[in-house]
């Protein structure tokens, strides 16, 4: 199997955010190190921004992480989703416009399609999923 296993996390020192290898001190210091290729600001995360990339990139071609807030426009109309890792799989947790019986369902295994697009992440932009 040939896949890119890569993480994200917040820093703690406020410079943004982390991308490469997870790694979890003995100490429970959560810190990220480089990967292959990835230049950045390395160092100690906060361990509840930390997220895996899922593998699949948005419709602009940007890498897609646990947390991340996706924007869907289809036939049936806006809705903003968070992607979760649920029951061993990377799913949407869809938050749905006014008038549905729910207000938020989870999904199928996320699919990107053509109309999905990353616009922030659950950390920074929360109230991208806050009801209008």
């Amino acid at each position: 199997m040939n896949r890119k296993i890569l993480f994200r996390g917040k820093l703690t020192s406020g410079r943004g955010w982390s991308y490469g290898n997870l790694n979890i001190r003995p100490n429970n210091i959560t810190v990220i190190t480089p990967f292959n290729g990835h230049i950045g600001v390395y160092g100690q995360v906060i361990p509840d921004t930390v997220g895996q990339y899922t593998g699949l990139n948005d419709t602009n071609g940007k890498e897609i992480f646990e947390g991340d807030i996706v924007h869907n426009k289809d036939v049936w109309g806006k809705y903003t989703g968070v992607i979760v890792f649920k029951n061993g799989r990377f799913m949407v947790d869809w938050h749905l416009l006014p008038g549905w019986t729910r207000e938020s369902i989870t999904c199928h295994t996320i699919g990107i399609s053509p109309y999905d697009e990353v616009i922030g992440n659950s950390y920074d932009n929360p109230e991208l999923l806050e009801k209008p």
